[in-house]
Protein backbone atom coordinates (compact mmCIF):
# COMPACT_ATOMS: atom_id res chain seq x y z
CA UNK A 1 0.00 0.00 0.00
CA UNK A 2 1.64 3.13 -0.91
CA UNK A 3 2.12 6.18 1.63
CA UNK A 4 -0.97 8.17 0.04
CA UNK A 5 -3.38 5.49 0.81
CA UNK A 6 -2.49 4.63 4.03
CA UNK A 7 -2.82 8.36 4.85
CA UNK A 8 -6.06 8.79 2.71
CA UNK A 9 -7.54 5.80 4.71
CA UNK A 10 -6.99 7.50 8.07
CA UNK A 11 -8.51 10.89 6.83
CA UNK A 12 -5.18 12.40 6.86
CA UNK A 13 -3.26 14.47 4.26
CA UNK A 14 0.06 12.09 2.92
CA UNK A 15 2.06 15.32 5.12
CA UNK A 16 0.03 14.70 8.52
CA UNK A 17 0.71 11.04 7.98
CA UNK A 18 4.32 11.35 7.58
CA UNK A 19 4.85 14.26 10.27
CA UNK A 20 2.53 11.32 12.56
CA UNK A 21 5.34 8.54 11.14
CA UNK A 22 8.08 11.09 12.42
CA UNK A 23 6.86 11.89 15.66
CA UNK A 24 6.07 8.21 15.81
CA UNK A 25 10.09 7.22 15.15
CA UNK A 26 11.18 9.57 17.98
CA UNK A 27 8.66 8.01 20.11
CA UNK A 28 9.17 4.51 19.17
CA UNK A 29 13.10 4.74 19.52
CA UNK A 30 12.56 6.01 23.49
CA UNK A 31 10.30 3.03 23.76
CA UNK A 32 13.01 0.44 21.77
CA UNK A 33 15.49 2.25 24.68
CA UNK A 34 13.06 2.06 27.90
CA UNK A 35 12.62 -1.73 26.56
CA UNK A 36 16.55 -2.46 26.17
CA UNK A 37 17.57 -0.46 29.73
CA UNK A 38 14.97 -2.71 31.32
CA UNK A 39 16.32 -5.88 29.58
CA UNK A 40 20.00 -5.16 30.73
CA UNK A 41 19.01 -4.50 34.24
CA UNK A 42 16.71 -7.08 34.59
CA UNK A 43 13.98 -4.50 35.40
CA UNK A 44 10.70 -6.13 33.54
CA UNK A 45 8.64 -3.51 34.79
CA UNK A 46 10.50 -0.94 32.90
CA UNK A 47 10.52 -3.13 29.70
CA UNK A 48 6.73 -3.87 30.05
CA UNK A 49 6.10 -0.18 30.10
CA UNK A 50 8.12 0.77 27.03
CA UNK A 51 6.52 -2.01 25.11
CA UNK A 52 2.99 -0.88 25.98
CA UNK A 53 3.86 2.43 25.16
CA UNK A 54 5.41 1.18 21.74
CA UNK A 55 2.79 -0.79 20.90
CA UNK A 56 -0.24 1.75 21.39
CA UNK A 57 2.17 3.68 18.95
CA UNK A 58 2.37 1.28 16.61
CA UNK A 59 -1.38 0.43 16.75
CA UNK A 60 -2.50 3.72 16.07
CA UNK A 61 -0.84 3.96 13.17
CA UNK A 62 -2.28 0.77 12.10
CA UNK A 63 1.76 -0.75 12.22
CA UNK A 64 0.76 -4.33 13.26
CA UNK A 65 4.20 -6.27 13.08
CA UNK A 66 5.58 -3.13 15.39
CA UNK A 67 2.36 -3.56 17.57
CA UNK A 68 2.17 -7.74 17.72
CA UNK A 69 6.36 -7.58 18.93
CA UNK A 70 5.84 -5.01 20.98
CA UNK A 71 2.37 -7.11 22.88
CA UNK A 72 4.49 -10.17 22.43
CA UNK A 73 8.04 -8.11 24.79
CA UNK A 74 4.90 -6.60 27.02
CA UNK A 75 3.09 -9.70 27.97
CA UNK A 76 5.99 -11.73 28.38
CA UNK A 77 7.98 -9.04 30.45
CA UNK A 78 4.39 -8.68 32.74
CA UNK A 79 4.76 -12.26 33.67
CA UNK A 80 8.43 -11.89 34.17
CA UNK A 81 10.35 -13.01 31.09
CA UNK A 82 12.72 -11.07 29.58
CA UNK A 83 14.15 -13.42 27.13
CA UNK A 84 11.64 -12.84 24.83
CA UNK A 85 12.73 -9.23 24.78
CA UNK A 86 15.89 -9.74 24.09
CA UNK A 87 14.57 -12.06 21.03
CA UNK A 88 12.26 -10.01 19.50
CA UNK A 89 14.19 -6.56 20.14
CA UNK A 90 16.20 -6.23 17.19
CA UNK A 91 13.32 -6.91 14.65
CA UNK A 92 11.53 -3.94 16.23
CA UNK A 93 14.75 -1.67 15.80
CA UNK A 94 14.67 -2.75 12.34
CA UNK A 95 10.96 -1.68 11.40
CA UNK A 96 12.04 1.43 13.32
CA UNK A 97 15.07 2.12 11.23
CA UNK A 98 13.31 1.18 7.95
CA UNK A 99 10.47 4.12 8.72
CA UNK A 100 13.09 6.45 9.43
CA UNK A 101 14.51 5.86 6.23
CA UNK A 102 12.09 6.52 4.09
CA UNK A 103 11.03 9.60 6.36
CA UNK A 104 14.56 10.83 5.32
CA UNK A 105 14.89 13.46 2.56
CA UNK A 106 14.40 11.32 -0.77
CA UNK A 107 13.46 8.46 0.96
CA UNK A 108 9.41 8.54 1.04
CA UNK A 109 6.54 10.38 -1.60
CA UNK A 110 3.08 9.65 -2.31
CA UNK A 111 4.66 6.56 -4.52
CA UNK A 112 6.53 5.15 -1.63
CA UNK A 113 5.43 1.61 -0.07
CA UNK A 114 5.29 1.17 3.32
CA UNK A 115 8.32 -0.54 4.58
CA UNK A 116 8.13 -4.43 4.73
CA UNK A 117 6.26 -5.65 8.00
CA UNK A 118 4.93 -1.97 8.75
CA UNK A 119 1.83 -2.45 6.25
CA UNK A 120 -1.14 -1.46 7.86
CA UNK A 121 -2.89 -4.27 5.54
CA UNK A 122 -0.61 -7.20 7.04
CA UNK A 123 -2.83 -9.18 9.91
CA UNK A 124 -0.54 -9.23 13.15
CA UNK A 125 1.67 -12.61 13.30
CA UNK A 126 0.68 -14.25 16.67
CA UNK A 127 3.62 -16.96 15.56
CA UNK A 128 5.80 -17.78 18.33
CA UNK A 129 8.71 -17.79 16.03
CA UNK A 130 7.95 -13.66 15.63
CA UNK A 131 11.27 -12.38 15.75
CA UNK A 132 13.00 -14.63 13.34
CA UNK A 133 10.41 -13.15 10.80
CA UNK A 134 12.49 -10.24 9.98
Amino acid sequence: MIISQVADSMGLTESEFLELLSLFVETARSDLAAIESGVSSGDAPKAANGAHSLKGAAASLGLPEICEGARLIEQAAREGKLSPAREILPSLGRYVAEIAGMLAPGGASAEAGMPDGARPEQAPSGDADWSRKK
